[in-house]
């Protein structure tokens, strides 16, 4: 008998482990740590901070939380966005943390990445621009490091991923001097 309640015990638990996770998260100006967290997709990360709360799971907004995190190290950051017909506020998911930070977004049918500069300027980095010019996400890039030409090819290299442009990035906040684009 011993032995069947804890497999039962083992098998109702397990979803509960495996989708719970430590993390934190802000709501005003108080910081929760130890919060247990539900990591969903990354669609349903950029709409609701979701936290179990004993038996109840509570879903936050990007308008009432300004910002969550797990232990695995991906934090979430309320902002507000416009891209294409969509505009509202968010969850992005922080890729590069710096004076240049990295950010990604999964809407429904699309997924893009902004830029921000010294939490000032912010801007999306566009796969593909639809405006006259005709550019992409590297024109950006190009432009934004055109005091450091030897980054030129590999930004020309990088692909529009996650890794790939986390670490064009980190190449931008690791030289100094060559953000003339954001000025």
């Amino acid at each position: 008998m011993s032995k069947r309640w804890w497999l039962l015990s083992v098998i109702f638990l397990l979803p509960h482990m495996v989708l719970s996770q430590r993390g934190y998260y802000v709501k005003d100006t108080v910081m929760i740590v130890g919060a247990k967290l539900l990591k969903g997709n990354e669609r349903q990360n950029a709409m609701f901070c979701h936290v179990k709360n004993g038996d109840q799971v509570i879903a936050y907004s990007p308008l009432e939380v300004s910002q969550y995190g797990f232990l695995d190290g991906s934090t979430y950051l309320s902002k507000e966005i416009m891209v294409g017909d969509f505009a509202g506020q968010v969850f992005l998911e922080r890729l590069v943390k710096g004076n240049t930070a990295l950010y990604f977004y999964k809407g429904k049918g699309f997924s893009t990445y902004f830029l921000e500069r010294d939490s000032a300027l912010f801007m999306e980095l566009p796969k593909k621009d639809t405006g006259a010019e005709g550019s992409d996400y590297t024109r950006y890039l190009i432009e934004m490091t055109s005091d450091c030409p030897e980054i030129k090819e590999a930004i020309k290299l990088a692909r529009y991923r996650k890794k790939q442009l986390a670490e064009v990035v980190y190449v931008i906040n690791s030289r100094t001097g060559i953000m003339s684009f954001w000025k």
